[in-house]
């Protein structure tokens, strides 16, 4: 694997605002829910929209500071579906350089219905049909949550060893149809973990899946959930 340099494009360093991490949605309860994005640059005037059946129920402001934007939205109502986007002066982003849009999100609030439908899928990681394939078939049931079992990205030293390229390709497009309407639970995969996959000092999978709740962080990682 080639060394990283400061001027390197696994740092996604672009003049273009967009997404470098799409908006998801990593956590649903019965009154609130955790969104999460990564916008290749701070903004000041960015805020995520909730909607409901069309109409706004609520507006949150990002914050000016940083590119990371971890949101909990509260006061939900249970058992209701919810639709989020993210605007900036009024105008949806785009995902990284690539010709294909992300938009809005759903998610819908517990408690489920019983029984409890998801799908569970593990070593994904290559970018090749397969995972289409199977990504296709899990977006055509009607599920609560999407689990990932580990090992989610493999081969950083792909699309000139671009980490957002990698996950953009290997992870978020394909299962685009399954992130966009249902949070996804992913699993910390020993190959997630590999020396080829640290950015700045972390596993990119961490900056994918940053903690949302502090009781589920070791040294402010996220690597289990309870």
């Amino acid at each position: 694997y080639k060394l990283l340099s400061p001027f390197s494009k696994t740092s996604a360093a672009t003049d273009q605002l967009c997404f470098t991490l799409p908006l998801t949605t990593l956590y649903v309860g019965e009154d609130e829910a955790v969104v999460y994005c990564r916008l290749s640059q701070p903004v000041s005037n960015g805020e995520l929209i909730v909607a409901q059946n069309g109409e706004t129920v609520q507006t949150i402001s990002l914050l000016a500071e940083g590119q990371r934007h971890l949101i909990l939205i509260s006061d939900l109502k249970p058992s209701s579906m919810y639709q989020a986007y993210i605007e900036v002066e009024g105008q949806a982003l785009p995902y990284l350089d690539l010709d294909e849009g992300w938009g809005g999100i759903s998610f819908r609030t517990q408690p489920y219905e019983w029984p409890i439908r998801f799908a569970a899928l593990g070593d994904s990681g290559f970018g090749d049909e397969t995972t289409a394939a199977l990504a296709d078939h899990i977006a055509q049931h009607d599920l609560d949550f999407f689990m990932h079992l580990g090992d989610v990205v493999y081969f950083y030293d792909q699309y000139d060893g671009d980490f957002y390229q990698n996950w953009a390709y290997k992870y978020y497009l394909p299962f685009k149809n399954i992130l966009r309407r249902m949070p996804h639970y992913p699993t910390l995969g020993n190959h997630d973990r590999e020396a080829a996959t640290i950015l700045d000092g972390q596993s990119f999978y961490h900056w994918a899946f940053p903690p949302f709740n502090e009781s589920e962080a070791y040294e402010g990682l996220r690597q289990w959930y309870s």
